[in-house]
Order: structure tokens, then sequence, then C-alpha cells
């Protein structure tokens, strides 16, 4: 029987990666990489605690290779999900993801960096290695099949006590391969997952870029019995998974460049410190309105928490590196994040109204300064431990009994205008005062506190 002709409608693979790649940065790529690791331990269920595993990185202008020991790719999801150009839908996969969007991260990250790769990946009862030369597999391209990776090794009912994925890639990008001989691009690459995984961090994993450690950034909100942060909880139904969000909204040390909103997808920090629109500056909300960023809110912290097992529902764009204010679940929580900012920018104005006050009478400075710094899983812990001690709306005690309040002196000193206004424009500062007052605070905190 003749085979039924048919009209070819599949891209060319030279298209299709060219196109698959190309509004992607070299650092969010790498990103995505380090998500793959993270995925598989949520997979598993290790949604708080961390350590023990860890993310390397090593890269050369000839290399690059990242592995982990998380968990490892299952044949299964090798087979028909990790190296497949898109997901099914949710409802046809039966299984939870946690940062794949689209299903390309992996093969666009790879894409991205070279044309020679190899994944070995072992999990408790199974090992794979896939070994492929991009040029080779791009030039068959006449059928679907031809679309497929073949397994170099495949192994399955096998006990593994050392268990995790491997990914090397060779025959780089001259640009990708001038980008890692770049000086500043290692410190550029370490700030980005510093900031972008901060939360997987905090709960223990370990990610090295060439041998060096990415330390942890710490969110810091103001908690005491007369300063309470705003925490709210919410799900909102979207399909099969729902989507939980947590709001914090408070007040941490003053500093004009990390004032704002933060938003997490899933641990993933998306838009850091945002002073825009975007969230709740310069918007309204009925009758509440919020003006836009000013020196004086230099202390304003607010946490938007997003967390689904369906990525797709959660409110970033496709790589993950921003927020999509258009996404639905988005537009139904930022009406909320307003209401929260409100009581915040009120006692924030209350605190500079006292700048011209005598220091005895500053009663509402003395109660912040003295108020303790806790992280935000700190803050989420004292809701369920105590759970009438936080409210779903910012508060503060008016007449705070304070101990003593804190003898302040005048430092006066000058420097050169032309260095001054380098500080000044590095820090974010708005008078040169605020200079003297940051650089102060950043000198007492690295080389006074413990």
């Amino acid at each position: 029987m003749t085979e039924k002709p048919f009209i070819k409608a599949w891209p060319t693979k030279a298209f299709f990666i060219e196109n698959l790649i190309k509004d992607i940065s070299l650092i969010d790529a790498i990103n995505e990489l380090i998500d793959n690791s993270i995925d598989g331990l949520r997979k598993q269920d290790k949604k708080d605690d961390f350590s023990g595993f860890c993310v390397n990185i090593n890269f050369t202008k000839d290399e690059f290779i990242i592995e982990d020991n998380c968990g490892g790719i299952s044949l299964k999801i090798a087979e028909e999900y990790a190296f497949r150009f898109g997901y099914p839908k949710p409802a046809e996969r039966n299984e939870p993801r946690f940062f794949g969007y689209f299903g390309v991260g992996m093969k666009r990250s790879i894409f991205k960096i070279g044309m020679k790769f190899v994944v070995d990946s072992t999990t408790k009862s199974s090992h794979f290695k896939v070994e492929v030369d991009i040029n080779q597999w791009k030039q068959k391209d006449n059928k679907l099949e031809d679309w497929q990776f073949d397994f170099s090794e495949r192994i399955e009912n096998q006990s593994n006590e050392i268990i995790g994925t491997k990914i090397e890639i060779t025959n780089l990008h001259k640009g990708i391969s001038n980008e890692f001989k770049t000086p500043t691009f290692s410190d550029d690459l370490i700030k980005h997952i510093q900031s972008t995984h901060s939360n997987s961090i905090r709960k223990g994993m370990e990610i090295k870029i060439n041998n060096i450690k990415v330390l942890e950034i710490k969110t810091e909100i103001k908690f005491s019995k007369d300063i309470q942060p705003a925490f709210l909880e919410k799900t909102i139904k979207r399909d099969t998974y729902p989507v939980k969000v947590k709001l914090i909204a408070g007040v941490g040390l003053s500093n004009p460049k990390e004032a704002g909103w933060y938003i997490f997808c899933n641990g993933r920090l998306i838009l850091e410190a945002d002073q825009t629109d975007k969230t709740v500056w310069d918007r309204m909300s009925g009758d509440i309105s919020i003006p836009k960023i000013h020196h004086q809110f230099a202390k304003f912290r607010g946490y938007a928490i997003f967390d689904s097992d369906e990525p797709g529902n959660l409110p970033w764009n496709t790589t993950k590196n921003d927020l999509d204010y258009e996404a639905p679940v988005y537009m139904s929580i930022r009406e909320e994040m307003v209401v929260l900012t409100r009581p915040v920018i009120d006692y924030l104005n209350k605190l500079d109204q006292e700048i011209d006050e005598e220091e005895s009478d500053r009663i509402l400075t003395a109660a912040y300064e003295q108020a303790e710094t806790k992280t935000v899983e700190e803050i989420e812990e004292k809701v369920k431990s105590a759970p009438d001690s936080l409210k779903d709306r910012f508060s503060y005690n008016e007449k705070p009994s304070v101990k003593q309040i804190t003898k302040k002196t005048s430092i006066t000193y000058r420097k050169p205008t032309n260095m001054v206004a380098k500080v000044r424009k590095k820090t974010g500062a708005t008078s040169n005062r605020e200079v003297g007052e940051i650089t102060f605070d950043y000198y007492y905190r690295y080389e006074i506190e413990e």
C-alpha cells in the first residue's frame, strides 16, 4: 500500500535553534541549568531543606561543565520529557514541574553555549548518557524521527549510591568562549546567581562557580512588639494546579538601592527591589494611593512569594528573569500589594517627620532602631508559632516603650567632590548627608558587628 502523501510542516533545525536561543542571555541560560538541579530536589519533596546538596559550575574558554547531586533524571523523564522540545499540557503529564515552563530550558541553554554536549545522569535505580554533536544532528532533517536523540548508555533496575547529573558542553560558540574569558564575567555570574537563587542558598544549597562559593543574600525585615510586618497568605485556583501566594510588607535597614518589592516564583527571585509601577509605586487601588519611590522610603521592604506545581501559572516571563505583570495571577494580587504598602508608607512618613525633633522625642525612630531584623523565613515561623502576633496589615505602636534613646553625634568631614559624586551614584543616595550615613552604616555592619 502506497504511503499517503503529506506536507512537511516542522521547522528546520537550524531555524529552530537560531530562534530558540536569540532572546536568552548567557547568564540566564546558566540559570536555567541551575533551575533543573533545584527542580530535582523539589520533585523529591525537599522544599525547605537543601542542606548537603550542591551545584558545581566550572568553565574555561573551551568547555562548560555543570554537575549536581540533586537526584538525577529518571529514564522515564529522559525518554518522555527532558529532551523534548516542549512539555505536554498539565492534565496529560501527571507530574508536577516547578521551573520548566515550555519544556525548552535545558536544550536552549545547551544550544546557547556550544555545539557538542554530554548529559550523564544517575538516579537511585537507573543511569543514562546522551552524547550529541549538534552539527551532525542538524544535518538530518527530513522526517520527525530525525529530531530524536539516542542514548549512548542506558541502564535500569540498578542500585546506585552516587546520584546526580553532569552536563558537559564543548565546541563552544566563539562569542560564548570570549565571554568566559572576560575577567568580569565570573563575578557578574556570581552576583546574578547570588540574587536569583538566594532562596535556595538560604535553604542550604551550595553553589560554586569555578570553585568560588556563592554566598547568601539575606532578606531582612524589622520585627518587634512595637513593629510588626504585614503577612498575608492566599491560594488562587488555576486549572489543575493552584498558586499559593505569601505577601510580606514592612521595614528593613535603610538602603535606597534595596528598598522596594521583591517577587519570587517557586523560590526564584525574578524582580529585585522594584521601585516602579510594575508593582505598587505611583499607583492607586480604589481610594488608596502610593507615591513614587522617594529617599524617605529607603527602609521599605516588600516580598511577594508565588509557588505552584505548574510554572505556567506563575507571573514570570519565559526566561524567568522578569515579571509578567499582565499575568492573571499577578493582576489578582497586585491590589493586595498596594493595600499592604500604604500603612508602611504612612509609618515611614512619620519617621521622616521626626528628623527635626529633639533626640529625646524620636521615640518611633528609637523603636525602629531597637527592633530586631528577621529573615522572611523567620517571619513565617513566627506566624506559624504565634498566629495572633501578626496581622494582614503592617502595624506599629505609636507610643512605644523604648529603651534609653541612643545619643547621637554628628560627623563632619570633607572629601573631593568627584569622589563623593561617584559614591553617591553607586549607592543611590539623594544627598551628601545620606552618602555619609550609608558609608558609615556599611563600615559598622561589616567591620564592627559580629
